[in-house]
């Protein structure tokens, strides 16, 4: 049996099953509303019966009676399969026809096994229906189930169950809902069955959502199909220029597949319509009122339709739509536009493309036509016009933009009276072009598109387009162009010659170089000659676009490489281009180089593949007469008596030097590394700029201030002293990937020859673990602050035997030919052998000979940054213009360790290069050879006047010492703790002088902090007790002052802004103190009722490599603002110097 389908219905009545006394008696129930009784009596039903067919009709009782508990019931505990045949017994369909909204979405979420997690989640259950082997279903199945219950609940008026079947489950508004082996019946169509129905508020959902009007539709239900489209889809504005109770009518009637207008819909509102909209629908004809009778249409739109013709008209009298403004009848089927255009005079925009125009108008029908005088846009692009006559396109007298791309033109209209900015003429059979383009377009045109036509030459007058901005001549036949002194296109930022035969010679040969923007005059020879072309030199100020691809060009014009404001150069597809000019180089903003197809030999293939900036870079270097560079710094450090200058010498000779070196502080030296036997290299040797960094323990901080990056660095340690001497490699390490983050560093063991030979293979094995510990972690990756060092970068020897010598030689030579230029704007570029401009070499041998001479004179080895700029201009060949170039060529001063400059710093440090590391080592020795004890250092604090008398006879004057002071402060060698004092951090014990412990009383009232870090930054403590050392002598004088009641400060401290903005909770912490003990790496201040105490976590390298910080604050009333006080200045310093 069926349900009864011929009426909306809201409430349940009878459902027409299989009757029996069970289904009887569920019924009865919940007629009676006992809803409960009904429950129960499918529980048991289930119970006794295991048949698919009774559950289901049960399903569709409880579904009919919206009962959910009951549809969840025999869904998830008696296991009923929904079925998915579309028939009117369906429970799903059921639930659809009784208006159960949860009920169809828990129906329908069945069939995926599982609950929706959001149901508004679009085409899920067409997934899952696609994706349904399991009951051997396919999509069709369950679609056609979804359009049953669609069209059900569009015939019942249900739009809650609309929405949902068609937002959440992809039911589709415009399937028409059949069963197998059935025809589609029209009541099954959801529109029709909403309309029929009298459902308006589904049938405008349906309009919205992919619902079309069929024939039928608006056959059978005329006056709702009318009522629909007047009262949903028509806007309402206010009349312009009417009475107030007129109203301006937009009709959007688009994409809804009309088959026709019925002039019924609009007659009786014709005088309201403004804008009407009828694109996108299957219209073959219209009613006679459009558009001539529509007497206030501004906007008419009857695209993408079939009219091959619209109304015609007799006389001028019948057309009375002359406010029309806009017309767009393209895609359509159009022969020749309606004459009665011509009447429209204030018509300013017509679109006819893509229609079957063979004329523009018929001009045997156009009588007492007035032309279309206020037309700015016209648009026939896509046609099959052969000719545009001049009769109709001289009355455009407004036009500015002409579209007639894509047609069988031959000829173009010579230019008429009118402000023309773009022209396309794209795609047609053009042979030639008029003469006279500037007569009245020299200051208009600004958009020309002339391509693919079959142009074999282009008149001077188009070059003199004044306000020409886009020229497109490709896919033409052009061997030349006009002479270069008739162009005056100052304005053309992109010009396309692509695809034409520039550079042809019909007399069979190419000339080898073709004078493009040539700023010289030229006699144009005879045809012996060939072919040439001429640019203007203005062209180098505004244009950025450049096309000459698929040419038959034999080289790059040189001009084109005077365009600096060019930003896309397309040159593939030449085949006679075999080189790029060096001078292309200089177009700093090209971003895009086409040299597809192009077999260049000037440039390497692995440049040419990292795309155009790489190839610019390097043509840049080669128009600087660039050569290959394979100088480079080594830096050999590590611990005091590791035997670093030993490795040195023997690397150079060797040979076992034979007297001991001295503690110098920085030795340096030049070696050539010739080419390992066998290594496959590009270059032969490579040449170091050796800096051996050494001195007693107390330089070791100021050893930092000589790293630099892109510098290999040899880290040497003992490999006697064992596990200990690996610890000590932490503090080399952290300080190198501090400063010189783009170096390799190489770990060197000495002393090999002290390890007994029978174990020297498992004692290496176990070193060399420890110190792969110490920089990587246990997945192996890189350890956070350390650089990047792996097995391969490990090597032992014996500086006595010279075992391993060898091995070391070859490791330096591979690891140094494998150093990238990083940073280099030619990215593959290595450090050895990377090209480097003639002029920087130049001016790296001038700074050489001045370090030399004041090396002989005895004279001061810095530089001002004036007298770097005068050894410029001095130099024979400079072309260093820009500060940018100059900043790179002292930064390959610096690298190759040619001088040591620190850009990064402010103030005056930035204007001094040093040029001797070893005279400015001198200089800072001065400073480390002050012993603690002197009177001139206590507690390891300076007066400015004594730092002062340090540097006589240093060279540095008062005009460089601020310099020389900021120096001091970068490299934290001394650190300024007020106005008139530095702190000298190598003065510090490394361990407090008192028993601090001793002072310290263990109470419940104590709070502690650890700041876990995997490395403490180097530097990091210098700076903070610097800092505390001012913060506690500002609270020093503020307590002094309020105790003294002094309202107004006399005499202010200045405090350098080395210590940076404090934190407000840091100046809350208000105490009197009784000890303050400072050493290397901690603090200890006491006070009445408490203390506070920050150090150094303890430090195991075994387990971590390091602990941290650790703040300990004890006050006996329970005040911790001291922990707050420590904590700010901790954060403060890490987002300040090491963020």
């Amino acid at each position: 049996g069926t349900v009864d389908m011929g009426g909306k219905q809201s409430t349940s009545g009878d459902v027409s099953v299989t009757q029996t006394p069970v289904t009887e008696s569920i019924q009865d129930a919940y007629k009676a509303g006992d809803t409960s009784k009904a429950q129960e009596l499918i529980r048991l039903s289930c119970e006794e019966t295991a048949l698919q067919v009774e559950k289901c009709q049960l399903l569709g009782i409880a579904a009919a009676y919206g009962d959910l508990q009951a549809v969840r019931y025999l869904l998830k505990e008696a296991l009923v399969v929904l079925p998915t045949e579309p028939n009117d017994d369906n429970a799903a369909v059921v639930a659809a026809y009784f208006g159960h909204k949860d009920i169809v979405k828990e129906l329908l979420d069945s069939l995926r096994g599982k609950p929706r997690a959001d149901p508004a989640s679009p085409r899920v259950f067409q997934e899952l229906c696609a994706a349904a082997p399991s009951w051997h279903l396919g999509p069709n199945t369950c679609q056609q189930l979804l359009n049953w219950m669609l069209a059900i609940a569009c015939q019942q008026g249900h739009l809650d169950i609309v929405k949902l079947l068609i937002r959440a489950y992809s039911a589709d508004p415009e399937s028409c809902a059949v069963r197998r082996n059935e025809f589609p019946v029209l009541i099954r169509l959801p529109l029709y069955a909403a309309i029929k129905a009298g459902n308006e508020d589904v049938a405008v959902f349906l309009l919205r959502n992919g619902a079309f009007f069929c024939s039928y539709i608006l056959m059978d239900s005329p006056e709702s199909s009318k009522h629909l489209l007047r009262k949903y889809f028509i806007e309402t504005t206010p009349l312009p220029g009417s009475a107030p109770a007129k109203t301006a009518l937009c009709v959007n009637w688009s994409n809804l597949k009309l088959p026709w207008v019925d002039l019924d819909w609009l007659i009786d509102i014709s005088c309201q319509i403004t804008e009407l909209d009828l694109s996108a629908n299957c219209l073959v004809s219209l009613p006679s009122v459009i558009p001539w009778g529509l007497i206030n249409l501004r906007k008419l739109s009857l695209a993408d339709n079939q009219l091959t013709e619209l109304p015609s008209v007799q006389s001028s009298d019948e057309i009375i739509c002359t406010r029309l403004l806009e017309v767009d009848v393209s895609s359509n089927r159009l022969s020749t536009l309606p004459t009665g255009f011509l009447h429209l005079k204030n018509l300013k925009k017509l679109i006819a493309s893509k229609n079957s125009l063979e004329k523009l108008f018929d001009e045997e029908n156009t009588i007492n036509w007035i032309g279309l005088r206020k037309l700015q846009e016209f648009d026939v692009s896509d046609n099959r016009l052969v000719e545009l006559p001049t009769v109709f396109l001289y009355c455009f007298k407004s036009l500015n933009m002409l579209n007639v791309s894509r047609n069988q033109l031959k000829v173009f209209p010579d230019p008429w009276a009118c402000p023309l900015k773009c022209c396309k003429a794209s795609r047609n059979a053009l042979e030639f072009l008029p003469d006279a383009l500037t007569v009245f377009w020299k200051n208009h045109l600004r958009e020309v598109d002339f391509s693919e036509n079959s142009l074999k030459e282009v008149p001077a007058g188009l070059f003199q387009l004044e306000a020409l901005v886009s020229l497109k001549l490709l896919g033409n036949q052009l061997v030349t162009l006009p002479s270069q002194d008739k162009w005056n296109c100052k304005q053309l930022k992109s010009l396309d010659l692509s695809k034409n035969q520039l550079g042809k010679s019909d007399e069979g040969f190419k000339t080898k170089r073709i004078p493009f923007f040539t700023t010289k005059n030229r006699v144009r020879g005879g045809p012996e000659a060939g072919p040439f072309l001429e640019f203007p030199a203005f062209l180098s100020d505004s244009l950025e676009v450049l096309y000459l691809n698929d040419n038959q060009l034999d080289s790059v014009p040189q001009s084109v490489c005077l365009l600096k404001g060019l930003t896309e150069l397309y040159l593939g597809n030449n085949p006679g281009i075999r080189e790029l000019p060096p001078e292309l180089g200089q177009l700093a903003n090209l971003w895009q180089l086409d040299i597809e197809e192009l077999n260049i030999s000037n440039v390497p293939a692995e440049i040419r593949k990292e795309g155009p900036k790489t190839v610019l870079a390097y043509l840049r270097a080669q128009l600087r007469r660039a050569e290959k560079c394979k100088l480079m710094k080594m830096i050999v450090i590590g611990p005091p008596r590791q035997g670093k200058s030993t490795l040195v010498e023997i690397l150079q000779t060797g040979k076992v030097p034979q007297v001991m070196h001295s503690e110098a502080t920085i030795r340096t030296s030049k070696w050539e590394l010739p080419k390992p036997v066998g290594h496959k290299a590009k270059v032969d040797s490579v040449e170091f700029n050796v800096w051996d960094i050494g001195g007693p323990a107390s330089m070791s901080t100021v050893n930092q201030c000589f790293f630099t990056d892109k510098a290999l660095y040899i880290v040497v340690w003992n490999l006697a002293l064992g596990e200990e001497a690996v610890a000590n490699l932490q503090f080399w390490l952290l300080n190198i990937e501090a400063k010189a983050p783009n170096s390799v560093v190489l770990v060197v063991g000495t002393h090999l020859d002290l390890i007994e030979t029978k174990f020297r293979v498992e004692r290496i094995a176990t070193l060399r673990a420890y110190v792969l510990a110490l920089c990587r972690s246990p997945s192996g990756s890189r350890a956070t602050g350390f650089p990047d060092i792996t097995f391969k970068h490990l090597h032992e020897l014996s500086c006595k035997t010279l075992e391993g010598l060898e091995g070391l030689r070859q490791l330096i030579f591979h690891v140094t030919c494998n150093m990238k230029d990083v940073g280099s704007s030619i990215c593959s570029q290595k450090l050895a052998g990377r090209l480097i401009p003639r002029s920087y070499l130049s001016l790296q041998e001038a700074v050489l000979a001045e370090q030399h001479r004041r090396s002989q004179n005895d004279d001061v080895q810095y530089l001002t940054d004036r007298q770097i700029e005068l050894m410029i201009e001095q130099t024979p060949g400079n072309d260093i213009k820009d500060y940018e170039d100059l900043q790179t060529a002292i930064n390959f001063l610096i690298e190759t360790g040619t001088l040591l400059h620190f850009p990064d710093t402010s103030h005056g440090l930035r204007n001094l290069y040093f040029l001797d590391p070893v005279w400015l080592s001198e200089c800072l020795q001065r400073i480390f050879n002050i012993k603690s004890s002197k009177s001139v250092a206590k507690n390891g604090v300076i007066r400015a006047e004594d730092l002062r008398m340090l540097l006589v006879g240093t060279g540095f004057t008062e005009q460089t010492e601020e310099q020389y002071f900021q120096f001091l402060a970068k490299f934290e060698i001394a650190l300024p703790v007020a106005n008139n004092s530095y702190l000298l951090p190598h003065l510090l014990p490394t361990k407090p002088a008192l028993d601090i412990h001793g002072l310290c009383h263990q109470t419940a009232n104590t709070v502690q902090r650890v700041f876990k870090m995997s490395f403490v930054p180097v530097g990091f403590w210098q700076r903070f007790i610097a800092r505390m050392l001012i913060s506690l002598a500002e609270m020093d004088l503020q307590l002094f002052e309020n105790k003294k009641n002094t309202k107004t400060r006399n005499k202010k401290v200045t405090i350098y802004s080395f210590t940076g903005t404090q934190r407000n909770r840091c100046s809350t912490f208000r105490v009197k103190r009784t000890h303050t003990v400072y050493w290397q790496e901690g603090l200890f201040v006491t006070f009445d009722g408490g203390y506070l105490s920050v150090e150094s976590s303890d430090v195991n390298w075994k387990k971590k490599k390091s602990g941290g910080i650790k703040i300990i604050s004890q006050s006996e009333v329970r005040d911790f603002s001291a922990m707050a006080f420590i904590t700010d200045h901790v954060n403060s310093l890490i987002d300040q110097w090491f963020p």
